[in-house]
């Protein structure tokens, strides 16, 4: 027999149920077994094997559980069988994605590092990568506060706020892929100084005259 219509719902999928359904081309002896390789894109070979939900005819329906801890990436679904006869067939039917990971954000600030010092008010960038590639779910948001304010939500995989004010801001942020994977919270402390120096030496100079 071989095995076809191969469909994995969701896909990707995040942690939780995913349904794998699929057609024989022949009547088989019992349930074919459906053996799962989380992250085989990677190089990950251990099978899991997913359970029997459901048969109408040739068509089946099994459920396997995606856990956390499982490898991001492509995951390779394995189907094998034997017909009436004793005839067994099989193999390789298809795949679908599996994401667990959260994305990666990165900060920049005025273009560059946010180590320097500004004189002015910064324009932060926000940009964030879903770790799990071509594999992935997509960044949904980044979140950012403010010296402790609420988080504000950004659309998308890319975006940006501005800090202003005299001294030294502290800048939180993180990202969530549309599975609900979230990044782990990250902070940059951006220092600004509006005070020109041609004005701290008139009040040095000043200070000198009057002593």
């Amino acid at each position: 027999p071989s095995f076809s219509n191969i469909q994995a719902t969701p896909n990707p999928a995040g942690t939780g149920a995913v349904t794998v359904a699929f057609r024989s081309s022949r009547e088989l002896q019992g349930n074919p077994s459906v053996n799962v390789t989380p992250g085989a894109e990677k190089g990950a070979t251990q099978q899991m094997a997913a359970q029997f939900v459901s048969k109408s005819g040739n068509d089946y329906t099994y459920r396997f559980d995606v856990q956390g801890s499982q490898q991001s990436g492509r995951s390779d679904i394995t189907i094998r069988g034997a017909d009436a006869t004793g005839c067994a067939g099989g193999g390789l039917a298809g795949s679908f994605c599996i994401d667990t990971a959260a994305p990666t954000t990165t900060i920049k600030c005025n273009g560059g590092s946010c180590g320097q010092a500004f004189a002015d008010s910064v324009s932060v960038l926000f940009s964030a990568t879903d770790a799990s590639g071509s594999c992935g779910a997509g960044v949904k948001e980044i979140l950012s506060s403010v010296d402790g304010g609420a988080e504000a939500a950004i659309a998308g995989a890319e975006g940006g706020i501005a800090v202003s004010g005299h001294g030294t801001h502290t800048v939180t942020y993180r990202a969530r892929d549309n599975l609900g994977n979230m990044e782990t919270l990250k902070s940059a402390s951006i220092n600004i100084n509006t005070i020109p120096t041609q004005g701290k030496m008139d009040v040095k100079i000043q200070m000198e005259k009057t002593m």
